[in-house]
């Protein structure tokens, strides 16, 4: 009798702890999982919810009908380190000065920048506010050697390993992130579909252009794949998920094939979404330009963090609520692309962005473009707009002279052999 009794009286305090803990979690409010997917390399004009007109998302889609989207929305760089890196700090690669990819001339000889120390981070604010952070990017230059990892419970970092391996890992961690009593972040950095391209079956439909062809398979191989990942994670429930890219991908549009050569739209514009089931309002907004600098702050602003005058971004989060952005009437977004090989600085590639008009200034000259007839960057409007042309080099001029800037940070590492060939053989190595 008395061993019955005791079973009854542990079975209904297990009932009373599951019953107040869910109370506890009603009464706790809005602070949800946030997770933020990078897929490397993807345009946003070859989604399908971004006017694409071949499927090659069919669930990010069904996702998108129920999220915030942002149609004009751009990375700061278009090489894979001074993009993140910028998303991370909210900053611009000339302020925090993490400007290059893995270069180097040989094995055991690799010199690359770092995030500065002082310089704020997402994952390091949202561990302040409670978050457990767990970063798994599948890109060698998201390294945490080079700063990325501060503020993560963990972080695991590989060089291309595919959505496969990711998943897998992923998998094993799920006891780990999935935690009833606090909230968590999650970054997931996908290589799929960067160079080199796989023609993923069945998606893959030869059109005249291979390497195009290829590409999108692999969005639509990458998206079955995420489908199965959002489920098993429960991201359909109390969660912000922030879909986007490090950079584009150009497919000869300006003569060149790949990435970080230039600052063009094909390689700077980027997707943006918001999704957030419950809370925010699908809706295809339309502010003006606006940049992945802006994620941090919005993050921040959602939290009722307050802004912080050390993030260079805005929050988007008036936008998502149907309201205006203050600022972004007059707001300027800079672009930034600098060379480095065997320790030799060529000379930076910049952009600025007002509105419809983007200045693109390289070493031999500005090129003008008006985008809203011109989206294509076609026709170098600088010696008939030298209006334009003044005013936006101008402000370009005056934010890289007096724009706050920190200390610029580097470190030196070494590959094996392996890790070497395996970087060259995706173009980040000479």
């Amino acid at each position: 009798m008395k061993k019955s009794w005791k079973i009854f009286l542990i079975v209904g305090l297990g009932i009373l702890l599951a019953v107040g803990f869910r109370f506890w979690q009603i009464r706790k409010g809005a602070r949800p999982n946030i997770v933020l997917i990078v897929i490397d390399c993807l345009r946003a004009d070859h989604l399908p919810f971004y006017g694409y007109h071949k499927n090659t998302a069919p669930f990010l889609s069904e996702l998108a009908a129920q999220s915030v989207i942002f149609k004009r929305a751009y990375s700061a760089s278009t090489i894979t380190s001074a993009a993140m890196a910028s998303l991370f700090t909210s900053a611009y690669p000339f302020q925090h000065h993490f400007c290059y990819n893995t270069f180097g001339a040989g094995y055991n000889d690799i010199y690359v920048n770092s995030i500065p120390e002082e310089a704020p981070l997402l994952a390091e604010f949202l561990r302040g506010q409670g978050y457990r952070c767990f970063g798994i990017p599948d890109n060698a230059h998201v390294h945490e050697k080079t700063g990325f990892a501060r503020g993560f419970s963990q972080y695991q970092n590989s060089s291309y390993r595919g959505v496969k391996y990711v998943m897998r890992s992923l998998e094993t961690w799920w006891f780990k992130i999935v935690h009833p009593a606090t909230p968590y972040f999650l970054y997931i950095h996908f290589m799929d579909p960067h160079l080199p391209y796989h023609a993923r079956l069945p998606w893959y439909q030869e059109n005249g252009y291979a390497d195009m062809a290829a590409y999108d398979s692999e969005i639509n191989y990458l998206d079955v794949h995420f489908q199965r990942l959002f489920y098993d994670f429960g991201w359909d429930k109390n969660t912000l998920l922030i879909v986007t890219a490090d950079h584009g991908e150009e497919f000869r549009e300006h003569s060149h094939r790949g990435h970080g050569i230039n600052l063009y739209n094909p390689t700077l514009r980027i997707p943006l979404m918001f999704y957030y089931p419950g809370r925010f309002a699908p809706a295809l907004v339309d502010p003006g330009p606006v940049t992945s600098v802006d994620i941090f702050p919005t993050i921040r602003d959602l939290l009722g963090a307050g802004s912080d005058p050390r993030l260079e971004g805005l929050s988007l989060l008036p936008a998502i609520k149907g309201e205006k952005i203050p600022g972004q009437e007059d707001r300027y977004l800079f672009g930034h692309l600098s060379s480095l090989r065997k320790k030799k600085f060529h000379p930076p590639l910049r952009s600025v962005i007002q509105g419809d008009w983007k200045l693109i200034r390289t070493d031999k000259g500005s090129e003008l473009y008006d985008l809203s007839h011109d989206p294509g960057e076609k026709d170098n409007l600088a010696g008939l707009r030298p209006d334009r042309l003044q005013h936006l080099s101008s402000v370009l001029d005056d934010f890289l002279a007096n724009s706050h800037k920190y200390k610029p940070a580097f470190v030196e590492i070494h590959p094996d052999e392996d890790q070497e060939e395996q970087l060259r053989s995706l173009g980040y190595l000479q």
